[in-house]
C-alpha cells in the first residue's frame, strides 16, 4: 500500500506545476499577437481610408479643372462682335447667371467636401488614440491584471454617455 501512495502522489503534483506555468505563457503570448494583428488592422484601415479620401479629392480637381479649361476655351473661341442685339446680350446674361450658379453651387459642394475631410480626420484621431489606448491597456493588463480591464469598462462606458450628451446639446 505505501508503494501505491507514493507514485499517486507525486504524479497530481507533477501535472498542476505545469500548467499554471504553460497557461500564463500562452496567454500573454496571445493577448501580444491579438493586440499586435488588430493594430495592424486598424492602421491598414486607415491607410487605406487615407488614399481613399486622396484618390477622390484628386479625381475631383481633375474634373472641375477640367471644366474650367472646357469653359475658357469656349469663352476664348467666342468672337464678340461689334454689333450685337439685345437678344444676344439677354441671352448671355442669362448664361452667366447660370454659370454663377453652377458655381456657387460647386463652391457648397467643395465646402461639403471640406468639411467630410475634417470629419475623416477625426476618425483618423480616434482610430489612432483607440490603437494606442488598446496597446496601454494590453500592456497595463500584464502587469495589473483584471482591474485593469474593468477601469477599461468604466471609461468606454463614460465615453459611450459623452456621446449622447453632444448629440442632446
Amino acid at each position: 500500500m505505501s508503494e501505491e501512495k507514493q507514485p499517486l502522489s507525486p504524479a497530481p503534483e507533477q501535472e498542476s506545476k505545469p500548467e499554471p506555468e504553460k497557461k500564463p505563457e500562452h496567454s500573454h503570448k496571445h493577448r501580444q499577437k491579438s493586440v499586435f494583428q488588430y493594430i495592424t488592422i486598424l492602421f491598414a484601415a486607415a491607410f487605406v481610408l487615407l488614399l481613399y479620401t486622396f484618390m477622390m479629392e484628386r479625381r475631383q480637381n481633375d474634373i472641375l479643372q477640367q471644366q474650367s479649361n472646357d469653359k475658357l476655351n469656349q469663352l476664348q473661341q467666342q468672337s464678340v462682335s461689334a454689333v450685337q442685339s439685345l437678344d444676344n446680350l439677354y441671352q448671355e446674361n442669362e448664361y452667366l447667371k447660370q454659370s454663377m450658379d453652377h458655381l456657387e453651387t460647386q463652391i457648397s459642394n467643395l465646402e461639403q467636401e471640406k468639411q467630410q475631410l475634417e470629419q475623416v480626420g477625426h476618425y483618423f484621431g480616434v482610430i489612432f488614440l483607440f490603437a494606442v489606448g488598446a496597446g496601454v491597456g494590453g500592456n497595463l493588463s500584464i502587469h495589473y491584471g483584471v482591474p485593469v480591464i474593468w477601469g477599461s469598462c468604466i471609461l468606454l462606458l463614460i465615453s459611450f454617455c459623452l456621446m449622447f450628451a453632444e448629440q442632446i446639446e
